[in-house]
């Protein structure tokens, strides 16, 4: 970048007299930290180069007051911004038909609302070699989001998982992210995009009861153990304080934070006042945004977008032949009775004697499969499959047996069903 003289001069008048840094130099005069550098240790520069002079940015007719207000929205995300004056450009006094480059935005950002440029920073990537079908990467993300009507941001936890190969995503509201939203959220996973070999994830407590270490693998807590064999993946944990190992879904879930939610907060044609709303933007932004990303696969020139790469990596997944509704998972507590028992669907379950008139956690897939656990959800007590014709038969809990559904999270299925979500926010708020 060549500027002019008096930029040049104005460089190295800050560098002599201010003492500033090269960064706060370039936020001032509007130009990159490394030509701040240029210039300020090159006295000579100034004169010796022929200086060219600077376009009138294309966004200098912009509503400024809007544009801010768009800034602030978006986190100062170029992209976003760039994208929504090319959708909405009326909204910011510019003319129909108008487009312009996230790089442009980015320069005028720099220039004309120093205060408000982002600045990157570096994101842990994880080994690059992956194999079609051979992993998924989960994790869960913490963001903020105005929903409509209210005054104050709410936090809002996101599921998420990522094919690295194909880099195929899924998101998930979440009210909270305990051991329930966990295995959810996986069975939502896997009965949308398929099931892969293995699923690497965090040491969360609801997963993993001791976590990995140099010389002994992760023990996975027994409900995760008995969820997944359901469906044939084999858990894999990351060592601790190594998010670069699962480095594809870290890299994710700043995007999410970073573009899909100030995008989505920043649309003017949408309202979101629940999270079965904002659920849905996601959805839409997964497929007319994330998607058309593209990537490199198999040493060749060839680049392919996500859908195109995932419809490849499909070929190397399995697919649960019952659906979404087979992978429903429910999950309550019980009270055996004086004999240790509990009757689920018209059969009897033996629990053992120190379990009399104590409390513990049924989980149960509308297939049949059932495990139960102590309160804490941490140690398997019984687990197995309860016959199909007894399902439609027996109601869940039968001859005196105490239960209470799990107030955490209120029953859904794998296939996305939200209804019961919005019910539950509103108890939090």
């Amino acid at each position: 970048m060549t500027l002019l003289s008096t930029q040049a001069k104005q460089i190295q008048r800050l560098h002599r007299e201010a003492n500033q840094s090269y960064r706060q130099i370039a936020a001032s005069v509007g130009c990159s930290p490394a030509t701040a550098y240029r210039y300020a240790s090159d006295p000579k520069r100034a004169t010796s180069e022929r200086a060219k002079p600077i376009r009138a940015s294309k966004l200098q007719s912009v509503d400024r007051d809007a544009f801010l207000q768009l800034l602030l929205s978006s986190r100062s995300n170029s992209e976003v911004v760039a994208r929504m004056l090319c959708e909405f450009p009326q909204e910011y006094g510019l003319p129909q038909g108008f487009t312009v480059s996230a790089r442009t935005v980015r320069r005028f950002i720099r220039s004309d609302f120093a205060a408000y440029a982002k600045r990157s920073q570096p994101v842990p990537i994880g080994d690059a070699h992956y194999e079609p079908g051979a992993q998924v990467q989960i994790d869960f993300v913490l963001t903020k989001f105005q929903f409509a009507g209210d005054d104050f941001l709410t936090k809002v936890p996101l599921f998420e998982a990522v094919f690295p190969w194909s880099h195929k995503a899924y998101v998930r509201v979440c009210p909270d992210m305990k051991q329930v939203s966990w295995f959810r959220s996986i069975l939502g996973c896997i009965a949308r995009c398929g099931c892969p070999s293995t699923i690497l994830m965090d040491n969360d407590r609801g997963l993993v009861t001791q976590p990995k270490r140099r010389d002994r693998p992760a023990q996975f807590n027994d409900s995760l153990v008995w969820l997944l064999r359901e469906v044939g993946i084999s858990p894999r944990a990351c060592r601790p304080a190594r998010p670069e190992t699962k480095g594809v879904v870290e890299r994710f879930g700043r995007t999410l934070k970073e573009n899909a939610i100030p995008y989505i907060q920043s649309r003017p044609d949408l309202k979101i006042a629940t999270p079965a709303e904002l659920q849905d933007a996601l959805d839409e932004w997964l497929v007319c945004v994330y998607q058309n990303n593209k990537y490199r696969r198999g040493g060749t020139k060839q680049v392919l977008t996500v859908d195109e790469l995932y419809e490849i990596e499909k070929e190397y997944l399995q697919f649960i032949e019952c659906g979404a509704e087979g992978l429903t998972v429910s999950s309550c507590t019980a009270r055996a009775d004086d004999t240790a028992s509990l009757w689920l669907h018209g059969q009897r379950i033996r629990l053992p004697r120190s379990y009399a008139q104590v409390e513990v956690i049924v989980n149960m897939t509308a297939g049949g499969s059932y495990q139960i656990t102590n309160s804490f959800g941490k140690k398997k007590i019984v687990d197995g499959v309860i016959p199909k014709e007894n399902l439609s038969a027996y109601k869940q809990f039968e001859k005196g047996s105490h239960h209470s559904d799990n107030a955490d999270f209120p029953e859904m299925n794998g296939n996305e069903n939200l209804e019961n979500l919005d019910s539950y926010w509103e108890s939090l708020r």
